[in-house]
């Protein structure tokens, strides 16, 4: 009686420990980019963002060039759920081919040059869904600008019902093969800023977006009150492509 009680708890101890880890006890880890995006024409004297998940450190050292000169680079730092984001100024009036090097990343290529940025931004609402096998993994508001908008922040307010305003800090995301900036504010990888059932229940809205050359102008065309869009239905993978 007592060996088999002892094989027992014997086989109970091992099981304990060979059991896999909670979901709670694995590391989530978010996304990581550049606003404007990489290839865009920015107005001298340039303001950019880099924006990265919480669980990872910003960049400690940011270079740049135009023209193959170094030039010198201000720098400033903000959290806003669920991400830390780096701003940095360019502070040269020159012209020509600006390649920024954020520490431990490729380098990034702008052309800078004289650009007329507009006093507004026109916005177009939608649901923005991305399950991370292509860009990152997002479900939520997309606030989608023209193609090739210098934007670099937003700052977006958002009022559900009886409640007070939240402000929020957007660093802005252009997905891969589009040169459409949006803002998102939803669900994010391990995170998110306003989570998707509070934004199915309706909201009062007001948007702005810190350009290129460093104006906050308004975002227009957007209703003042709106309720999130429901998700389009599953869309067919590539053959080659695995379930997450």
């Amino acid at each position: 009686m007592r060996s088999a009680l002892g094989l027992a708890l014997g086989l109970a101890l091992v099981a304990a420990l060979t059991a896999p880890a909670h979901a709670e006890f694995v590391m989530c880890i978010g996304g990581q980019g550049a606003a404007p995006r990489p290839g865009a024409v920015l107005p001298p004297r340039p303001h950019l963002a880099f924006y990265s998940d919480r669980s990872l450190r910003l960049p400690e050292k940011v270079t740049a060039t135009i023209g193959g000169a170094p030039v010198k680079v201000k720098r400033s730092s903000t959290s806003s759920s669920p991400f830390n984001i780096l701003a940095i100024a360019i502070e040269s009036d020159r012209t020509g081919e600006l390649v920024v090097t954020y520490e431990n990343h490729a380098p990034l290529r702008y052309t800078v040059k004289a650009i007329e940025l507009p006093k507004d931004v026109p916005g177009t609402i939608g649901r923005f869904s991305a399950d991370g096998a292509r860009g990152e993994e997002f479900d939520g508001l997309a606030i989608r600008l023209p193609e090739d908008t210098p934007a670099v922040l937003a700052h977006v307010k958002i009022r559900p019902p009886g409640e007070v305003w939240h402000p929020l800090v957007v660093a802005l995301y252009t997905p891969p093969e589009s040169k459409r900036p949006m803002i998102r504010v939803g669900q994010f990888a391990c995170d998110s800023n306003i989570a998707p059932v509070i934004l199915a229940k309706g909201f009062d809205l007001e948007v702005t977006v810190t350009l290129a050359d460093g104006r906050s102008v308004p975002v227009t065309g957007l209703a003042t009150h709106m309720t999130l869009p429901t998700p389009l239905p599953p869309q067919p993978r590539p053959k080659n492509q695995r379930p997450r």
